[in-house]
């Protein structure tokens, strides 16, 4: 954020402000694995999935392709900022297991999840309209999906997990009230999956590693505005 006083020109974030913003996926890549053995044999699933919008955590084998978010967030000091993001996630995939030498593919295009992501901000002035965002967050995460109605096996899967982890951005200021934000993240999740086909229920423990890129835009009220 801004380390000029309150009588500076736009393009600056001054203590006390408060920040209310809109945003949405761009672009994400996720890989999702998980391991387990069933009778002495080793069974493992892997997702790798990439494209505009979110991908992935939506739930852990079906992602969503939509993602939007709202931000708020309060300025302690010109530098220091904190608030969070809630996220919303819609959409559909397709999961991969691997069974000793088999693969089967499943695929779900009833996909919701919501996240849930308290942040926190230091901010840098590197010229008079843009600040440089260093970010770290936690989160939780609450998904499922479903098979598709004309599927010839009925799936269902619900995800719950705890992430957390780093991100990069540019806050653009178009006025000393408006800006355009632009956010790169990471983020490692640890969750927890129960998947239900037809009538047996598997629950399981995935790594979840997230990369995504948002747009979005913020409003800037308070402070010295």
């Amino acid at each position: 954020m801004s380390t000029s006083n309150a009588s500076s020109a736009s393009g600056s974030i001054d203590k006390g402000d408060v920040r209310l913003g809109l945003n949405g996926g761009l672009f994400s890549y996720t890989i999702l694995t998980s391991s387990d053995e069933v009778a002495g044999v080793e069974t493992r699933s892997s997702v790798h999935q990439w494209g505009l919008g979110f991908t992935g955590l939506g739930a852990p084998t079906a992602g969503g392709t939509a993602m939007f978010g709202w931000t708020a967030g309060y300025a302690i000091t010109p530098n220091i900022e904190v608030g969070g993001n809630l996220s919303l996630a819609f959409g559909g995939g397709r999961f991969t297991s691997e069974v000793g030498d088999m693969s089967t593919e499943a695929q779900f295009d009833r996909t919701f999840a919501t996240w849930i992501q308290p942040y926190f901000h230091y901010n840098m002035q590197v010229a008079k309209p843009l600040v440089l965002v260093f970010e770290a967050s936690v989160g939780f995460l609450y998904g499922h999906a479903n098979s598709p109605p004309d599927a010839m096996v009925e799936a269902r899967q619900r995800t719950l997990a705890p992430t957390f982890g780093p991100g990069v951005g540019l806050n653009f200021f178009l006025t000393k009230n408006a800006s355009i934000d632009l956010m790169f993240n990471y983020n490692f999740g640890l969750l927890s999956e129960q998947s239900v086909v037809d009538t047996t229920t598997a629950d399981a423990d995935i790594n979840a590693h997230l990369i995504m890129f948002r747009l979005g835009t913020s409003i800037w009220m308070g402070g010295n505005k």
